[in-house]
């Protein structure tokens, strides 16, 4: 499971922020399904 977040993450980084910020959203909303969040999720992200 990391690998794929890693691999989503390297994949989009020449994207704006907030298109990076949104591809995130659905990628993982469309991992959890129809299941109940049951942990908390923080993604931090910064431009050098």
């Amino acid at each position: 499971m990391y690998s794929k977040f890693k691999d989503t993450l390297a994949s989009n980084s020449h994207l704006p922020m907030e298109e990076q910020k949104n591809i995130l959203i659905t990628t993982f909303n469309n991992w959890m399904g129809e299941n109940e969040q049951v942990d908390d999720v923080c993604v931090v992200g910064f431009r050098i």
